[in-house]
């Protein structure tokens, strides 16, 4: 799906970018993407994304801290997972793509004080349980005033939706 939602994406909008596409399996991406249904499964794949996957792109492609922004892209179960890490590791992750969230399962009081990340919010009102749950997201990080914004879409639960929605998205944290 990665390649799908790139395809569609300006080049200007990529020359400076590395994406790294992570299948999931349908039949567990709720245990690793999800935090609650299975947390020492969550843990797990939190530090497989932070630690492992992270510090091989670092090593693989001579990068660090000083020169580049890392953020999270993620779609359906994959948004809830991308606001849950980027939440949960603010010192790795410095943006939120969460297109149609599954759930939102961040408490407030799990924010840190100083929110330097910022966060791209979308959901289609053709998906109105990804769009409540997106939503209650929106709501949270108003709440402790963290740095985002939100798009409705007439959209449903799609990979043309996310498609679409991924240069926008791309633009506005590239304005940072």
């Amino acid at each position: 799906m990665l390649q799908e939602l790139l395809a569609s994406t300006p080049s200007q909008v990529l020359e400076k970018c590395l994406f790294i596409g992570m299948e999931s399996n349908p039949e567990t991406r709720d245990y690793d993407y999800i935090r609650g249904y299975c947390p020492d499964r969550f843990d797990a794949h939190e530090r497989f994304v932070t630690d492992e996957v992270f510090n091989r792109i670092d090593r693989d492609f001579g990068l660090d801290d000083s020169c580049c922004t890392r953020g999270l892209c993620g779609f359906s179960n994959g948004a809830t997972l991308a606001h849950a890490l980027t939440v949960r590791n603010p010192r790795t992750f410095s943006f939120a793509f969460i297109f149609s969230a599954a759930d939102n399962r961040v408490r407030q009081d799990e924010y840190p004080e100083e929110h330097r990340s910022r966060y791209y919010l979308a959901a289609g009102i053709r998906e109105p349980d990804y769009l409540h749950a997106t939503r209650k997201i929106a709501v949270d990080l108003l709440a402790v005033q963290a740095n985002y914004t939100f798009a409705e879409r007439d959209a449903g639960h799609s990979i043309e939706f996310w498609a679409n929605e991924l240069p926008i998205a791309m633009e506005w944290i590239l304005e940072a």
